[in-house]
């Protein structure tokens, strides 16, 4: 089943404003979604999607912001400020996605206070995932970064199989890929994790948890604002509205 944990987390009456103007879509690899100084005209809320917003350098270099799965919404940080994007969005797995166009989201947080108090919070969470990467780059080293990288990003798959490149995890941590690679030969070495060309599977959580810097510790302990709690049948409803075009139920 597709989900998305902030769309169904919503309050009941914001999702049945929202449902008529979210579209399904379906994103290859690679794809940019948003580009860096770009206005966001769409949010995406991933469902089995992949995201990562990272800052692409004047000289061609990259750093990881943060990551987005099932958990949250790609483009909300530029929508609140309502300023251009300052990173590029772009997809690291392919998978599906739920589009909603900004001035819908706009005009349903005019009137919902709480659910632009949901998706501030939200943003919060970002922040601080965000400043743990700064100083992870900083103080933590890179066979540590990697491992709690990917757990992360499993975390925000919810599988245990992650389609991405060593390229892909060097490009989003800022490091060579070299490095990347001597860090996946070393947790492949202790059973953590097994790759193939293309995919990096968690073999063993445990063994990867121990291997990871205390970045990911730190962040797992702070509940994600967005994730929803027992919220499996407001998924389900959400996604027979937009997938067969059921208006709102009318109050």
């Amino acid at each position: 089943m597709l989900r998305n944990h902030t769309l169904a987390a919503m309050d009941g009456a914001d999702l049945e404003a929202l449902t008529p103007a979210l579209a399904p879509i379906a994103f290859e690899r690679g794809v940019v979604v948003i580009k860096q100084g770009e206005v966001v005209e769409h949010l995406i809320f991933p469902t089995t999607a992949f995201l990562a917003n990272t800052l692409v350098f004047p000289t061609g270099g990259s750093s990881l912001i943060h990551v987005i799965g099932a958990e949250g919404v790609a483009g909300l940080g530029p929508f609140l400020a309502d300023e251009p994007s300052g990173w590029t969005v772009a997809v690291r797995a392919a998978g599906e996605a739920y589009r909603l166009p900004a001035a819908a989201l706009e005009r349903q947080m005019e009137r919902s206070p709480i659910l632009r108090s949901q998706l501030q919070k939200l943003y919060y969470d970002y922040q601080l995932q965000a400043a743990y990467g700064v100083g992870c780059a900083a103080h933590h080293h890179s066979r540590g970064r990697v491992a709690s990288l990917l757990l992360r990003a499993t975390d925000r798959l919810t599988t245990r199989c992650l389609h991405v490149t060593q390229q892909d995890l060097a490009d989003m941590l800022g490091i060579q890929r070299t490095t990347v690679v001597d860090a996946a030969r070393h947790l492949k070495s202790l059973g953590a994790v097994h790759y193939t060309r293309g995919a990096i599977e968690v073999a063993d959580r445990q063994m990867l948890e121990r291997e990871a810097c205390e970045c990911y510790a730190a962040l797992s302990a702070t509940p994600v604002h967005g994730l929803a709690s027992g919220s499996a049948r407001a998924a389900a409803r959400l996604r027979h509205r937009v997938e067969n075009h059921v208006p709102p139920a009318s109050t």
